[in-house]
């Protein structure tokens, strides 16, 4: 009868907050094979925050990102450039360090729009950009009421990129400033 009391309590006492808002993202992509890759995007996130310590966080986030490097063979030396255009949908467990840090683990799974490679004067479609997986972890601080910011890592599962018949793994690193435009807390038991 104590231990239903306590639960009954505990229930009540929980608050649900939700958020939405829009985010622009500054990426970087090192892979395997020497390839670095640098851009930045925007998209949009929606979160739920159950208590002030749990939350999980879905985004949707278009990112341009090109890189250069180079090329050898026998009898020459080629820069080329790429091209790479992304949508990244990261979903995220946040558990939060009071009111204002966050640490974030998930999944984000990017899907290649497009790609262009670049040698000399000419440019092709890039074939080598595949849609990949990666496990992702960072930290999320709270600048006030509506401004986030953010920083990621993230590991890809699966090869990110071929280049030259070589797969490559992605290293993908992100800083995220977000604002939040809607929040809502509501009692989770009445």
């Amino acid at each position: 009868m104590v231990v239903m009391l306590f639960i009954s309590i505990a229930a009540s006492a929980q608050v649900v907050k939700v958020s939405a808002g829009v985010k622009g993202v500054g990426v970087t992509n090192i892979m395997d094979i020497g390839l670095v890759t640098y851009g930045g995007g925007g998209g949009a996130f929606a979160g739920v925050k159950i208590a002030n310590v749990l939350g999980i966080q879905a985004e949707a986030i278009y990112a341009y990102q090109t890189g250069t490097a180079r090329q050898y063979t026998s009898h020459n030396r080629y820069m080329v450039t790429v091209n790479h255009e992304y949508m990244y949908l990261p979903v995220l467990m946040q558990i939060w360090c009071g009111r204002s840090m966050a640490l974030e683990v998930g999944y984000q799974q990017a899907i290649a729009l497009s790609g262009t490679l670049k040698k000399s004067d000419y440019t092709y479609d890039d074939t080598g950009v595949f849609d990949y997986g990666s496990f992702l972890a960072g930290l999320n601080f709270n600048l006030g009421k509506v401004v986030t910011l953010g920083f990621r890592y993230a590991y890809s599962q699966d090869y990110c990129y071929i280049y030259d018949n070589v797969p490559a793994y992605g290293h993908n690193i992100q800083v995220g400033l977000g604002f939040r435009f809607f929040t809502t807390k509501k009692r989770l038991f009445k």
